[in-house]
């Protein structure tokens, strides 16, 4: 039998850029760069060794948390920019056609 305390740290208040849970009231973070530098805040206290074991677990699986949701994003975005590109090469309005052939012969 194991006689260590499972409890876990105390909550703490969520910042105004990151929220700690995931649920369909709150997103995990609202930016990007919000979720990074929460990221590397906690990067930050993991190097220093200065952590508390207490709350150990819950920062590792708040970072893991917020890179998965960084990676989501990625593909979403790159998802929208493949998009745009796809849009720009595809078969072109006539007159746009027309305007760029006479750009490039120097008409």
């Amino acid at each position: 039998m194991n006689d260590l305390p499972t409890s876990t740290a105390p909550d703490r208040a969520p910042s105004p850029e990151t929220s700690p849970e995931t649920n369909d009231s709150q997103p995990v973070a609202t930016s990007y760069g919000a979720a990074l530098h929460e990221i590397e805040s906690i990067l930050a206290e993991l190097e220093s060794g200065t952590i508390d074991i207490d709350t150990l677990a819950s920062k590792v699986g708040r970072g893991a948390e917020l890179v998965r949701w960084c990676r989501s994003r990625l593909d979403e975005v790159k998802g929208d920019v493949d998009g745009v590109v796809a849009d720009l090469t595809s078969s072109p309005d006539p007159s746009v056609a027309q305007a760029e052939s006479d750009m490039a012969s120097g008409s």
